[in-house]
């Protein structure tokens, strides 16, 4: 049913008044819920069905595992250094880990938060998804800018070295197919441009050092694949990657590695349900190394570590987000974080830049 449009107000501003703060009173304004189309990833994999058939803010099969506890560490904190900003979209959430332990509820006014991405002011990007935005903080947790999206169910975001902000939207309300909203810079509360085409429900993204947008996400027939929008450019195409032996769309970011000439980037994309995560050259898109992320259950998505001597996996089953060594990965994570009700979403930041 689509969603009328009284269910479907954006802010334009922030009240500097209630986004004060970076405690657990600071206040995200809350938009009117969605109804009955909301829409999340779902991590249902049926076959028979199809990515498509149920479409809700829920995962079916997964709600029974959910943990009603507190985030807590499992195991040694020490083996994650830097802070991760994690978001709960079952108990709308935002959560501060840091490595000495502690663990911080971070605003309120979410409505089923996923995706987060940090940039290198370390500003803090969190889909809203639910309220069909993407929320700005600043590396201390206070809110400071609002982005509405148009595309009404954003679920990732990515941000470019020049600024640019492209925000991934798995859906549109009437069901139909899924956009990217790109925002110029944070002055920017409304798109400068849309990219649509090959996807059908679009689940994660991320730029690369010469500002183009991959995406990975689902086809109407529900074949898997792997995009890409050049940098200015407003089409989806198919980079040609073999998906084949993907269960189901995760994560996606692309990492670098060197310095100057002998910089090296790596598309990263993640299978949800194996848990994998799969890297390839750039460019050419060369197969490299399949990351196992044992232990895990549904990883929706991950982020690294600065030095990428670690990436952390938000695993929506067992409500846990776990880290684990890279690019060794391993049949079980060297710590985690449980506690959570259903990790939509994870961005980490170097200790120091928090």
């Amino acid at each position: 049913m689509p969603v009328s449009a009284s269910s479907r107000v954006f802010v334009a501003t922030v009240s500097l008044a209630l986004l004060a703060g970076c405690s657990g009173s600071t206040s995200v304004p809350p938009q009117s819920p969605v109804s009955a189309q909301s829409v999340a990833r779902s991590g249902a994999r049926t076959a028979a069905s199809g990515y498509r058939a149920d479409i809700s803010l829920a995962r079916p099969g997964i709600r029974g595992l959910l943990s009603t506890g507190t985030p807590h560490f499992k195991g040694d904190a020490k083996d994650f250094t830097g802070t991760a900003w994690v978001t709960d979209e079952a108990a709308n959430l935002l959560y501060k880990v840091s490595a000495a332990g502690k663990i911080k509820a971070i605003g309120t006014g979410w409505n089923q938060p996923q995706g987060v991405a940090i940039d290198k002011a370390g500003h803090v990007y969190v889909a809203d998804t639910a309220n069909s935005r993407v929320v700005v903080l600043t590396k201390a947790g206070k809110a400071d800018t609002i982005l509405n999206d148009p595309g009404e169910f954003p679920v990732a975001v990515g941000v470019a070295a020049d600024g640019t902000i492209g925000v991934v939207n798995l859906t549109s309300t009437s069901g139909g197919a899924g956009s990217i909203s790109f925002y110029s810079s944070l002055s920017q509360s409304e798109p400068t441009s849309t990219a649509s085409g090959l996807l059908y429900q679009d689940y994660s993204g991320g730029f690369d050092a010469s500002d183009n947008f991959y995406v990975l996400g689902v086809d109407a027939n529900d074949g898997i694949h792997v995009g890409v929008v050049s940098a200015g450019g407003t089409t989806v195409a198919d980079t040609g990657i073999d998906t084949s032996t993907y269960l189901f769309p995760g994560g996606l970011q692309v990492i670098e590695s060197g310095k100057g000439a002998k910089t090296v980037q790596t598309l990263t994309v993640g299978d949800q349900g194996a848990p994998v995560v799969y890297t390839y050259a750039l460019p050419g898109y060369a197969a490299g190394a399949s990351v196992s992320l044992g232990g895990s259950g549904d990883v929706v998505g991950y982020s690294f570590q600065k030095n990428l001597k670690a990436v952390g996996a938000a695993d929506a089953e067992f409500a846990e987000v776990n880290f684990y060594a890279w690019p060794a990965g391993g049949s079980s994570p060297t710590a985690s974080v449980a506690g959570f009700e259903e990790p939509g979403g994870i961005g980490i930041v170097a200790t120091g830049d928090e």
